[in-house]
Formats: C-alpha cells, structure tokens, sequence
C-alpha cells in the first residue's frame, strides 16, 4: 500500500480519492489479449 499512497501523494491524489475510492475506481479495470493477439485494456460494464 506504500507504493499507492506515494502515487497518489506525487500526483495529488488525495484531494479527489480516498485509498479505497482510488481502488474501487481502479477495480472495474479489465485487461485481456487475444491468441496472437494484442492487448486490451478496457472497463467492465
């Protein structure tokens, strides 16, 4: 949790986000890749 408290320290975060809001915010993130592929980063819905 350092790591994410420094993120969002550096980049002024708090001001916006509670720690838990940042990852519920950052949960709905979906990353997959097709066979042969390239990557895909996406929300869920």
């Amino acid at each position: 949790m350092t790591l994410t408290k420094k993120a969002m320290s550096d980049y002024q975060l708090f001001k916006q986000y509670t720690i838990q809001e940042l990852l519920d915010e950052l949960d709905v993130v979906e990353q997959y890749r097709q066979p042969g592929g390239h990557k895909y980063i996406g929300e869920l819905t």
